[in-house]
């Protein structure tokens, strides 16, 4: 597969998760420029390791890149899971998703979710995000949320949700 061909899967990709290039750009560590210029087709090369974390990211796999993989894990559970391990309060599937869509966070779960937007994998996030929200328009405002939820618990990660 040409670097062509991948730069119109991850612009479908992004899309469908309602991502704005600034934002995918943020979470894979790239610049807007090169993103704009792989999902355009003016890409000469971008180096495997950078390559691999933002299909990575996206839940594209190398080969022909495709969702496939992707479309078999339980993200939403598995990012709920993530962010119970070293706390006593439980997060459930359902209390996540609720936090992503009405950015009320109860008390007993504070922690949870502080860790969630802060530790998780980006690819957890992004895998929570697309089973939250049905459409790309829901999934672009779930980004919004987090963006916000981020900003009130004073959550940095590195700079990434300012």
């Amino acid at each position: 597969m040409q670097l062509v061909e991948v730069g119109m899967k991850v612009l479908l990709r992004r899309q469908e998760l309602g991502l704005s290039i600034a934002q995918l750009s943020r979470l894979a560590g790239l610049s807007r420029k090169t993103v704009r210029q792989l999902e355009q087709g003016q890409l000469k090369d971008i180096g495997f390791y950078k390559l691999q974390i933002l299909l990575q990211l996206l839940g594209l796999s190398f080969g022909s890149p495709s969702i496939t993989g992707r479309e078999r894990k339980q993200g939403l559970w598995m990012a709920a899971q993530n962010t119970n391990v070293s706390y006593k309060s439980q997060i459930s599937t359902e209390e996540l998703r609720a936090v992503l869509l009405t950015l009320q966070v109860p008390n007993r779960i504070k922690t949870n979710v502080i860790h969630f937007l802060d530790e998780a994998p980006l690819s957890m996030l992004t895998m929570a995000v697309e089973e939250t929200g049905g459409t790309p328009e829901e999934r672009k405002a779930i980004w919004g949320n987090i963006k916000k939820l981020a900003k009130l618990l004073q959550v940095e990660r590195g700079g990434l949700w300012r």
